[in-house]
């Protein structure tokens, strides 16, 4: 069973989303330094991937609307 994009497109956000809050928590953990700026820097990569996934699922030239040109 295939995705459509529409649900790819929720499936990038609810990884954005859950990237961005595990890099929060995170950056202001406890404990070992070192692995916690290892743990940190996989998330932030994380979060850099699921962005760009989430760019591609859009199409490269905008819809026109009515009134409005393209630039």
């Amino acid at each position: 069973m295939a995705l459509t994009t529409s649900q790819l497109r929720k499936v990038a956000k609810v990884g954005m989303t859950a990237s961005l809050a595990a890099l929060v928590i995170s950056a202001a953990g406890k404990g070992n330094r070192r692995q916690r700026m290892a743990t940190h820097t996989w998330q932030g990569l994380a979060l850099i991937g699921f962005s760009l996934w989430h760019y591609n699922l859009y199409p490269d030239t905008p819809k026109k609307r009515p009134g409005k040109t393209a630039t």
